[in-house]
This record gives structure tokens, sequence and C-alpha cells, in this order.
């Protein structure tokens, strides 16, 4: 190594060491399209669950179809709009806001344990009850500002019309009581009961805030006209581990296939290791500088290891000296030759 002189230290030495140390930029990994974890909802199902959810949902459209025929003498294609999975407290802050008021009827094994409800929006409730007393469609007002055109928009159903809106949701929950009996498993298919009475505003069940839910959104539409329809909205909400726990409805992840046995995961985990890119980094040896003296190296210095030729060098992985060797050549090519494995750090 030439001599360094007492104070190498130069501006121009420190702006050349900068800008090498700059030059440099450290490589982003090349990651894949990530999917965005929203903490605001639940994951309580998987994608396959939610085709499952999804099959159940729209048994039940085709019976609520067929029931609302009958009960109005007049065709509806009931559908599926959503099945989406919330938190109760969001859920319920969702529907008690906004202005919107709805109708629910709980529902549940017995009347002792009502665990859901459906929810009617208060315009859905107003149209089909008016439409089951075969009444003229209400005309919308021509004044906004009225007060009572505003008053008669927001009119409370009837003691009557309510009695009705409670046999229409009845109708519905019995819907869901029979797409359930239609299931041939295992499990035991509890028997789902409306409650006792429509409610206005409120939820008529107490659930946990972070308790899971399954909200089931279904479109009603009749055919007025060549060239009008008829469209309304009504919906289950049903906690989560009531459809995979208690109902046939959704397999729990655990039951969609057989249990893979101890000797299984182990060759599954040693495969995937075996895949693993490992780097090994071959080091001559090592040697310790000051910075001033790092700053006064220059091309054709010799730097002293802290190994003699015979010694052999070690080979290094992730950070563990796992191999020692010997410097060789082949094709042209650096490489080592191994010579020992180092005791203990070979995992």
């Amino acid at each position: 190594m030439s001599n360094i002189p007492a104070n190498g230290l130069s501006r121009e030495k420190i702006r050349q060491l900068l800008t090498a140390i700059g030059s440099q930029p450290v490589q982003e990994e090349a990651q894949g399209e990530v999917t965005e974890y929203d903490w605001h909802q639940p994951h309580y199902f998987s994608c396959g669950q939610l085709d499952m959810l999804n099959n159940f949902a729209t048994k039940i459209a085709d019976i609520i179809g067929e029931k609302f025929a009958v009960l109005y003498h007049s065709d509806f294609n009931v559908t599926v709009t959503s099945v989406t999975q919330h938190f109760a407290g969001k859920l319920f802050e969702q529907l008690l806001s906004g202005g919107q008021i709805n109708y629910y009827l709980a529902l549940g094994s017995s009347r002792e344990n009502m665990f859901g409800f459906v929810s009617v929006p208060e315009q859905t409730a107003a149209a089909l009850v008016t439409e089951l007393l075969g009444e003229a469609e209400p005309k919308p007002a021509k004044d906004a500002k009225n007060s009572d055109s505003q008053e008669s928009q927001g009119k409370p159903l009837s003691q009557l019309e309510e009695s009705l809106l409670f046999d229409i949701a009845s109708l519905i929950v019995e819907s869901l009581a029979i797409s359930l009996r239609s299931y041939k498993s295992g499990a035991t298919v509890c028997n789902v009961l409306p409650g006792e009475a429509v409610v206005k505003g409120r939820m008529p069940v107490e659930l946990q805030e972070i308790e899971e839910v399954c909200r089931i959104v279904y479109s009603i539409e009749k055919t007025v006209s060549a060239d009008k329809k008829q469209s309304s909205e009504v919906s289950f909400i049903i906690p989560c581990s009531k459809l995979v726990h208690h109902w046939p409805v959704v397999r729990s992840t655990t039951e969609t296939g057989s249990k893979p046995s101890a000797d299984d995961i182990s060759k599954a985990i040693l495969n995937h290791l075996k895949e693993m890119p490992v780097t090994v980094t071959a080091q001559l040896g090592t040697t310790l500088f000051t910075f001033e003296q790092v700053m006064c190296l220059n091309p054709c210095d010799m730097l002293l290891l802290d190994k003699a030729i015979d010694e052999p060098i070690e080979l290094i992985v992730e950070e563990r000296t796992v191999f020692r060797g010997q410097l060789a050549k082949s094709s042209g090519q650096h490489a080592a030759v191994i010579t020992e494995i180092s005791e203990g750090n070979l995992a």
C-alpha cells in the first residue's frame, strides 16, 4: 500500500467519495400487483365461500319471486344485487344515517333467539303495501318546498299497513327457511322464524359492534307496463358465523378438502425451501482502515488482508460462514472448491 499523507482529507476527496456513494441508487425489488386491504371491512369469507353465498342467495331470490307472484297475482323478477361483509357497528351506522328510515323484521331459530333481520326501506315498504291494497300509485309532489308534500312523503304506515308489511316480510323470511331446508348436508338445519312485529328506525336485534355480519341485498322488480318497471329493494342481515357454523350454507375452509397429514405438510415446506434463492458470498479476508485511509486509496495500492495465502476462504450464506474452501477457476471464471463445512452453522 502506498504511503498515506498525514492530512489527506481534501474537499475534492470528500466530494469524490460522496459522489461515488450517491451514484449507486438502491434497486427496489420488483413487486407484483398488490390488492389493497381494507381494515374497515371484515374478511370472514374467502372468495370461494362468497361464491357459495351467492348461490344460496340466488335460491332465496327464486323463492321470493314465486311467493310474491302468488301474493300479488303478478310476475316479479327478484335478483341478487350484492353479497357483502360488514362489521355490525359500521353497518348499523350506515343503515341509520343518511336520512333514510327503514323497517326491520327480526328472524331467528325461536322467539327467544333472534339473531338477524330483514331490512325494508321506507319507500319500498310503502310501495309494496300500496300494491297489495290495490291503491293507485301515489303521485309525486309538484312543489318539493311544500311542507304538506314533505309530510306526505314521510307519512308513517298505518296499523293495517304495518300488519300487511309484516306479512310481506314474513314471506321473505319463509323463503330463507325453505332455501335452508333444500340443503342436504350433515349439519343441523335450524328452523327460521320471523319476529313478532316489524319495527321502524331501530335495530330489532342486538349485535356486538365488531361482530361480522353478511348483508344480502335483493332487487324486486315488477313489470307495470311495456315500457315501465317498478323496482324495490330488501335485504337480509345475518351473522357470518351463523352461515358457516350453524347452517349448511357455507363450508368452512378446513372442511373443503381432506386434512393434510403431518408428513405432507413437512414435504410441502421442504419442497418450498428447496426452491428459495440463496446468495453465497466468497470472502478472501478482511482488514481494518480508518476513514482517512480509505479516502486516500488509489489504483495499484495493495491491501494486506488478515489471512495467509494457504488459509481457506470463507463461503458466507445469510451473514453466516457455512463452508470453507480454496480458490480455483473453471471455464474462465473464478471458483471455490469446498473443503469443509463450518461446524454448527449449517442448519
